[in-house]
């Protein structure tokens, strides 16, 4: 777990903060998020009235897999953290404290710990490229026989050659004629 005491927090008055640091590495984390650095930043963790408000920006590198050529690369992730956590039990008498309205809210432990596990999953998911590459000059495969044209080329002909629709119009075709339509050749 990537996270912090602060029951002496939640026992201050609130706008009370106090900075913290953050270099830490958490094996589930890493599994989940293909993560190969620790997670590093800072964050001001503030007493709000009902809970503690985390602040700050933190970077790790994670592995990901280019969607061009499929090739394993490392890139820097950053998130930024703006979010409130509320505890689970009052910090004085124990007592279990309802539910909050909004089940997505970041909780607290029992124990009054700030585990940033799942902030930082979360963010990171949405942080995420969609189509991440390896880079912007990425050539990636050959459709035809697979091979990484980052390498090299393949020695396929291009796509299309003799028919300026491609594979995709002879596919095209071929599901016509079967469906018993006539091409323009025909």
């Amino acid at each position: 777990m990537i996270g912090f005491n602060i029951a002496q927090l939640l026992k201050s008055t609130t706008g009370t903060a106090r900075s913290v640091e953050v270099d830490e590495q958490d094996p589930e984390l890493a599994a989940d998020l293909h993560l190969v650095s620790p997670v590093r930043g800072s964050l001001r963790l503030m007493r709000t009235s009902s809970g503690v408000l985390a602040k700050g920006q933190l970077s790790f590198e994670a592995e990901f897999s280019c969607s061009r050529c499929l090739e394993l690369f490392v890139r820097t992730q950053e998130i930024k953290l703006n979010d409130e956590f509320l505890p689970v039990v009052d910090v004085s008498t124990g007592v279990a404290l309802p539910e909050p309205e909004d089940p997505d809210t970041f909780r607290l432990t029992a124990d009054h710990l700030l585990d940033l596990n799942e902030a930082i999953r979360q963010y990171s998911i949405v942080e995420a490229p969609l189509q991440p590459l390896c880079s912007e000059g990425c050539k990636g495969l050959c459709s035809q026989c697979g091979a990484n044209l980052n390498l090299g080329s393949c020695g396929c002909q291009p796509d299309g050659v003799g028919d300026p629709h491609g594979t995709l119009g002879e596919m095209l075709a071929e599901r016509m004629r079967r469906a018993g339509f006539k091409t323009e050749q025909e």
